[in-house]
Protein backbone atom coordinates (compact mmCIF):
# COMPACT_ATOMS: atom_id res chain seq x y z
CA UNK A 1 0.00 0.00 0.00
CA UNK A 2 2.73 2.18 0.92
CA UNK A 3 4.88 1.59 -2.36
CA UNK A 4 1.36 2.31 -4.27
CA UNK A 5 1.10 5.50 -2.58
CA UNK A 6 4.76 6.67 -3.41
CA UNK A 7 4.10 6.03 -6.83
CA UNK A 8 0.68 7.80 -7.17
CA UNK A 9 2.03 11.15 -5.19
CA UNK A 10 5.57 11.14 -7.61
CA UNK A 11 3.12 11.08 -10.67
CA UNK A 12 1.43 14.34 -9.17
CA UNK A 13 4.99 16.08 -8.44
CA UNK A 14 5.82 14.84 -4.86
CA UNK A 15 9.09 13.62 -3.74
CA UNK A 16 7.48 10.85 -1.81
CA UNK A 17 9.25 8.03 0.31
CA UNK A 18 8.10 4.96 2.18
CA UNK A 19 9.15 5.72 6.30
CA UNK A 20 8.63 7.35 9.34
CA UNK A 21 9.90 10.77 9.94
CA UNK A 22 11.44 11.36 13.21
CA UNK A 23 8.70 13.17 15.77
CA UNK A 24 5.70 12.26 13.68
CA UNK A 25 1.88 11.79 14.41
CA UNK A 26 1.28 8.33 14.86
CA UNK A 27 4.78 6.79 13.50
CA UNK A 28 4.89 3.92 11.43
CA UNK A 29 7.32 1.81 8.77
CA UNK A 30 5.01 2.31 6.63
CA UNK A 31 4.17 6.11 6.69
CA UNK A 32 4.42 8.40 3.16
CA UNK A 33 6.64 11.24 3.57
CA UNK A 34 7.95 13.83 1.18
CA UNK A 35 11.41 14.54 1.10
CA UNK A 36 11.79 12.42 4.29
CA UNK A 37 10.66 15.50 6.56
CA UNK A 38 6.90 15.44 6.11
CA UNK A 39 4.67 12.87 6.83
CA UNK A 40 1.74 12.77 3.87
CA UNK A 41 0.14 9.70 4.89
CA UNK A 42 -0.75 6.93 7.27
CA UNK A 43 -1.23 3.28 7.30
CA UNK A 44 -2.67 1.50 9.30
CA UNK A 45 -3.22 -2.92 8.96
CA UNK A 46 -5.42 -5.37 11.29
CA UNK A 47 -4.60 -8.93 10.68
CA UNK A 48 -6.49 -11.99 12.05
CA UNK A 49 -7.68 -15.57 11.12
CA UNK A 50 -9.65 -15.26 8.20
CA UNK A 51 -9.57 -11.41 7.66
CA UNK A 52 -7.36 -8.38 6.98
CA UNK A 53 -8.11 -4.97 7.02
CA UNK A 54 -5.57 -1.82 5.53
CA UNK A 55 -6.80 1.88 5.99
CA UNK A 56 -5.07 4.70 4.74
CA UNK A 57 -5.05 8.82 5.37
CA UNK A 58 -3.50 11.14 3.26
CA UNK A 59 -3.52 14.35 4.52
CA UNK A 60 -3.98 16.20 0.71
CA UNK A 61 -4.56 20.03 2.24
CA UNK A 62 -4.86 21.85 5.64
CA UNK A 63 -2.22 20.23 7.34
CA UNK A 64 -2.40 22.83 10.26
CA UNK A 65 -5.72 22.00 10.96
CA UNK A 66 -4.68 18.56 11.24
CA UNK A 67 -1.75 20.17 13.68
CA UNK A 68 -4.45 21.99 15.82
CA UNK A 69 -6.44 18.50 16.38
CA UNK A 70 -3.19 16.77 17.32
CA UNK A 71 -1.32 19.21 19.51
CA UNK A 72 -3.98 19.22 22.43
CA UNK A 73 -4.40 15.29 22.29
CA UNK A 74 -0.50 14.86 22.10
CA UNK A 75 -0.04 16.95 25.33
CA UNK A 76 -2.87 15.42 26.92
CA UNK A 77 -0.99 11.63 26.31
CA UNK A 78 2.01 13.08 27.02
CA UNK A 79 3.65 12.32 24.16
CA UNK A 80 6.25 14.22 22.31
CA UNK A 81 6.33 15.03 18.58
CA UNK A 82 7.32 17.25 16.42
CA UNK A 83 4.30 19.55 14.54
CA UNK A 84 6.47 20.13 12.09
CA UNK A 85 6.01 17.28 10.87
CA UNK A 86 2.31 17.24 9.61
CA UNK A 87 2.71 17.85 5.90
CA UNK A 88 0.08 18.06 3.39
CA UNK A 89 0.44 16.98 -0.90
CA UNK A 90 -0.89 20.81 -1.83
CA UNK A 91 2.42 22.05 0.58
CA UNK A 92 4.39 20.05 -2.00
CA UNK A 93 2.84 20.66 -4.99
CA UNK A 94 0.63 23.75 -5.53
CA UNK A 95 -2.52 23.53 -7.04
CA UNK A 96 -3.10 19.81 -6.57
CA UNK A 97 -7.01 18.67 -5.74
CA UNK A 98 -8.54 16.12 -4.26
CA UNK A 99 -9.74 14.93 -6.94
CA UNK A 100 -6.29 14.43 -8.59
CA UNK A 101 -4.98 12.55 -5.51
CA UNK A 102 -7.81 10.16 -5.92
CA UNK A 103 -7.83 9.84 -9.53
CA UNK A 104 -3.59 9.29 -9.10
CA UNK A 105 -4.04 6.93 -6.46
CA UNK A 106 -6.88 5.05 -8.24
CA UNK A 107 -4.65 4.49 -11.42
CA UNK A 108 -1.81 3.10 -9.11
CA UNK A 109 -3.72 0.51 -7.74
CA UNK A 110 -5.58 -0.34 -10.84
CA UNK A 111 -2.09 -1.20 -12.52
CA UNK A 112 -1.73 -3.92 -9.51
CA UNK A 113 -5.03 -4.91 -9.09
CA UNK A 114 -8.48 -5.18 -10.86
CA UNK A 115 -10.31 -2.75 -9.30
CA UNK A 116 -14.23 -3.37 -8.84
CA UNK A 117 -16.54 -0.24 -8.46
CA UNK A 118 -19.42 -0.53 -5.85
CA UNK A 119 -21.80 1.63 -4.04
CA UNK A 120 -22.60 1.90 -0.30
CA UNK A 121 -26.24 1.21 1.01
CA UNK A 122 -28.60 3.74 0.98
CA UNK A 123 -28.79 3.71 5.40
CA UNK A 124 -24.94 3.66 5.32
CA UNK A 125 -24.72 6.80 3.59
CA UNK A 126 -27.11 8.63 5.42
CA UNK A 127 -25.74 7.38 8.68
CA UNK A 128 -22.27 9.24 7.56
CA UNK A 129 -23.97 12.30 6.75
CA UNK A 130 -25.52 12.39 10.40
CA UNK A 131 -22.31 11.84 11.44
CA UNK A 132 -20.30 14.18 9.57
CA UNK A 133 -22.90 16.85 10.32
CA UNK A 134 -22.44 15.76 14.26
CA UNK A 135 -18.44 15.95 14.00
CA UNK A 136 -18.15 19.05 12.01
CA UNK A 137 -20.19 21.55 14.83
Amino acid sequence: TAELLVRALARLGVDAHVGEVPGEYCPGRWSVNARGAVKLTGTGQRVVGGGAHVGTVIVVDAAADVRAVLDPVYAALDLDWDPATVGAVTGEVAGVTWEAVRDAVLDAYAERFDLVEGELEPETLARARTLAAEHRA
